[in-house]
């Protein structure tokens, strides 16, 4: 309505001006045919006004707007292609391809532009603002297993589970018929090597990345994989809720925060998951994506509430 208004305003104004003047032309001493060529031009100009109004007007309406934004953000999508680093005073961040999320320094907090969430976190009360723009701030919703691979899957299930349940997850694109993750350190290298991805490796929301080291040595007291699951997504950049278990010695037996980072899978492989840990698991290591099992097996949850590790 509001644009026709503006154009119905100008028109009005247009056929008020036309009027004066052709009232004046009644009495000045010209010819007929001058009469009548200066009536056309001024009928000419009132519509090139008209017209000009109109595309302004257009130009100004919420839908060509919307669809004028659409486009320069599809544009700039063939542009922007990974996550970049956010430095700003003494923070220190990724921010994820179109903006949406950006790292906390200490890895203990995700910052989300409103309307975005963050899975198996909580919104608090608290805002941020980084490069001028306004985030809310997300926490974990709850404490996991100090073992990274563990807490994967209490990550993707959102249930606290108990440590060393069995048939919780699977290698998502393994074609044997027997997959599950965790049956042994010797079938997670055999189906890692299956279902390797490498840098490329792609986990959809709740998945999980999983490396897992092929040069193996008993002698080695090393970790033999680590895991972690996508809790956010935007466009090629993956936000994640992770822990590791300790160097050397038990997992605490209190369970712990889960810490956030974020990873590329776009032609940029040193965003990799694979990138971050192949320093650690070796060049040779593989990748693959984890698949929570459904419905979880009888027996293996407990409590949201407990603060404890419980042993299956």
């Amino acid at each position: 309505m509001h644009t026709f208004s503006v154009l119905r305003s100008g028109g009005q104004a247009e056929q008020s001006t036309g009027a004066a003047a052709r009232s004046d032309l009644s009495h000045a001493a010209v010819t007929p045919a001058v009469t009548a060529q200066l009536r056309q031009a001024m009928n000419e100009s009132a519509a090139a006004s008209a017209m000009t109004q109109l595309k302004q007007s257009l130009n100004q309406c919420p839908a060509v707007v919307a669809q004028r934004q659409a486009a320069q953000d599809l544009s700039s999508r063939s542009i922007v292609q990974r996550y970049t680093y956010v430095s700003e005073g003494s923070f220190r961040g990724k921010r994820s391809q179109y903006g949406r999320y950006v790292t906390g320094e200490d890895l203990s907090e995700m910052y989300a532009r409103p309307g975005n969430d963050v899975e198996r976190s909580t919104k608090t009360s608290e805002t941020a603002v980084i490069d001028g723009r306004d985030y809310d701030v997300w926490k974990p919703s709850f404490d996991v297993i100090q073992d990274c691979v563990a807490a994967m899957e209490e990550l993707m299930h959102g249930e606290k589970l108990k440590y060393g349940a069995p048939e919780l997850s699977a290698f998502r694109d393994s074609t044997k018929s027997t997959r599950f993750f965790g049956d042994s350190d010797q079938s997670n290298r055999t189906l890692g090597k299956e279902t390797d991805l490498g840098a490329s490796a792609d986990p959809g929301l709740l998945e999980g990345f999983v490396i897992a080291r092929q040069g193996y040595k008993r002698k080695e007291a090393r970790p033999q994989f680590h895991g972690a699951t996508v809790v956010a997504q935007d466009g090629n950049d993956s936000v994640t809720l992770e822990t590791t278990a300790p160097t050397s010695g038990s997992i605490s037996r209190t369970r712990v925060d889960a810490v956030y980072d974020m990873y590329g899978s776009s032609k940029t492989k040193k965003q990799s998951f694979k990138h971050a840990y192949q320093a650690e698991y070796g060049s040779d290591a593989t990748v693959s994506v984890i698949e929570p099992v459904k419905p979880l097996p009888k027996g293996t949850t407990v409590p949201m509430s407990e603060k404890m590790v419980i042993d299956f």
